[in-house]
């Protein structure tokens, strides 16, 4: 039988929080995390 594989996306909004103090809190381990200057990859500036 094969592995199932699931993917979750999960987003937090704000003017300035802590990413490391919300990951702690939800006990995630985060493979990504992006601030509102940030540049997403592979995305155009439109």
């Amino acid at each position: 039988m094969g592995k199932t594989q699931v993917m979750v996306f999960f987003s937090l909004c704000g003017d300035s929080f802590p990413l490391d103090d919300v990951t702690e809190k939800l006990e995630v381990m985060t493979t990504e995390t992006l601030k509102n200057d940030d540049l997403i990859p592979n995305r155009s500036k439109g």
